[in-house]
């Protein structure tokens, strides 16, 4: 892979700050360092306490999406797409 494979990634480089005044960059740090946490609780966990963390990485991950989604500006028709892939 070289430089022209690189510049056909499609890396978001939008403002990370909505109008309303929001920080998506801020909620999409915290985001993924819930996953993180969450993700290394898993080998402490005893396998009845597994099915409710797995819900919350569940909730978290679609948080993710979300954003990504809105950073990126897709429609409702490539955010299915996406996500059938998924």
């Amino acid at each position: 892979m070289g430089p022209p494979q690189l510049q056909q990634i499609p890396i978001c480089c939008r403002e990370v700050r909505d109008g309303n005044g929001g920080d998506r960059h801020n909620a999409l740090i915290g985001l993924v360092d819930q996953m993180l946490s969450l993700s290394a609780q898993q080998i402490m966990l005893k396998p009845t306490e597994l099915p409710e963390l797995q819900s919350q990485i569940e909730a978290v991950d679609q948080q993710l999406n979300q954003i990504v989604c809105e950073l990126y500006g897709l429609t409702k028709a490539e955010i299915e797409m996406v996500l059938e892939d998924v």
